[in-house]
């Protein structure tokens, strides 16, 4: 059981603060995205829009460059 959470924490290891946080809120707001386009809401929009800038923003830093052009398509599509 260790061994799992250790595999789990380990990459946050040489996170900031600031960058789990902001991942942190990426990841809620994609949920409610989710649940809000199960309801056909309009709110899904700009809770997905919130969330793909987020994530875009993460990942440029962090040099995933792949997925930040992906994030990118993602939020121009909400738009």
């Amino acid at each position: 059981m260790n061994d799992v959470v250790q595999f789990l924490i380990e990459p946050y290891q040489s996170y900031t603060s600031t960058q789990i946080a902001v991942e942190s809120v990426a990841a809620v707001f994609g949920v409610i995205s989710v649940l809000l386009a199960q309801r056909r809401h309009i709110w899904v929009f700009p809770t997905g829009l919130v969330s793909t800038v987020l994530y875009t923003y993460l990942f440029f830093r962090w040099g995933m460059y792949g997925e930040t052009i992906i994030n990118a398509y993602y939020t121009a599509m909400s738009l």
